[in-house]
């Protein structure tokens, strides 16, 4: 990638959308961050890959920041949105592990009042933040019964069946230096056991697809994904939860 932004840096901005129930905008504002840090060596500004995350009181986002860590290393943030104004209330930079060990695509999602994280799917590690610290420890963790160690967050975990749907994606190069993406559904259960998994998907062409959420529809027959179409479109794709239950094999129970 290339910029024409002034000193070589990578600037991204987000905006808060409110649709009706056909997709048509209703209302559209850009989301107003602080700025949270003035001496990383980050060529990259702005709050990426945001993932909306919600219960009855508040509205949150986690999202990669470069600019929260000295030199410049991609790192979860957790940022809390004030949905009225469109601006960012505070942000909380999150720690795992390593140190400076580059993080990207967490999946957040509330059980019940506890606001958890999908570190990784193998092992399948569930973290939950401290909310004054930013420190996280393991909330659970599992063997899942496949080799998942390729899949990557995707779109967070929604409720389904009785358990939670989740998506994951993985970078495969079927060309020299051509990046294509694969998609899976997978279902875990309520005690965080990983039991389904479905075959590699595309959405529309075998190339740069990247989603980042997906929800179920008003009248819960299909679930709603949006997804980035190589880095230059947004699309949105329909699939009907009876063809997600027949790629998990739920119809085989």
């Amino acid at each position: 990638f290339f910029t024409q932004e002034e000193g070589g840096f990578f600037c991204t901005k987000n905006f808060l959308l409110k649709l009706d129930r056909n997709f048509s905008l209703i209302e559209q504002k850009e989301i107003l961050s602080p700025e949270f840090i003035t001496n990383s060596l980050s060529r990259v500004k702005g709050l990426e890959d945001c993932r909306i995350v919600t219960n009855e009181q508040n509205l949150w986002f986690s999202c990669s920041t470069s600019q929260t860590n000295y030199l410049g290393i991609p790192e979860i943030s957790l940022c809390e949105l004030n949905p009225s104004t469109a601006k960012v209330e505070s942000i909380l930079p999150l720690k795992a592990f390593e140190k400076n060990r580059c993080e990207k695509n967490w999946l957040p999602f509330f059980s019940g009042e506890d606001l958890l994280f999908i570190y990784s799917f193998d092992p399948f590690i569930i973290l939950q933040p401290d909310y004054k610290t930013g420190n996280c420890h393991i909330h659970k963790k599992t063997l899942p019964p496949y080799d998942l160690r390729m899949q990557r967050g995707s779109a967070g975990p929604i409720p389904f069946e009785n358990g939670y749907l989740v998506m994951s994606h993985e970078v495969v190069f079927l060309e020299r230096n051509a990046r294509k993406y694969l998609h899976r559904f997978l279902y875990f259960t309520k005690d965080y056991e990983i039991q389904k998994i479905s075959d590699p998907f595309y959405f529309s062409h075998i190339g740069i697809e990247f989603c980042c959420s997906m929800t179920l529809s008003h009248d819960k027959k299909n679930l709603v994904i949006p997804y980035g179409y190589e880095d230059t479109e947004a699309h949105i794709c329909l699939v009907s939860t009876k063809t997600v239950k027949h790629l998990l094999n739920f119809d085989k129970n």
